[in-house]
């Protein structure tokens, strides 16, 4: 009887490890300060020449989500600027590991944008 007792004491914990390992991870207090970019975002601007490109108006539109999971938020963007007209797509997520915020961006023009940083109060 002592036998039967013990496997289902260790089937139990058994079970018990494998569901505790299955639950999947949730975002953080610097995840859902993400969420602040989310919506539809219109702008305009002018933008300097530079040898990134030459001097001219800029006006574009972003419609930005939470990502699935709720660990980034992902936007595409659609405008035009100096350089004629312009789709783009940009992640802005967490990377715990390095305690920073990271902002990826590709542009139909051929850009590609990667910068890393952290927050101070309200500052990015």
């Amino acid at each position: 009887m002592r036998i039967v007792i013990s496997g289902v004491v260790a089937s139990i914990l058994g079970i018990a490890i494998v569901v505790a390992q299955n639950t999947p991870p949730k975002p953080g207090p610097e995840h859902k300060r993400l969420e602040r970019g989310v919506g539809q975002w219109n702008y305009q601007g002018e933008a300097k020449a530079s040898p990134l490109g030459p001097a001219g108006k800029i006006t574009a539109s972003d419609t930005c989500e939470l990502f699935q999971g709720g660990f980034a938020v992902v936007c595409r963007a659609k405008g035009t600027g100096p350089k004629g007209p312009m789709t783009g797509l940009n992640v802005t997520s967490y990377d715990e590991g390095r305690k920073a915020y990271t902002y990826y961006a590709i542009t139909s023009q051929g850009d590609n944008i990667f910068v890393r940083g952290t927050i101070k109060g309200n500052v990015w």
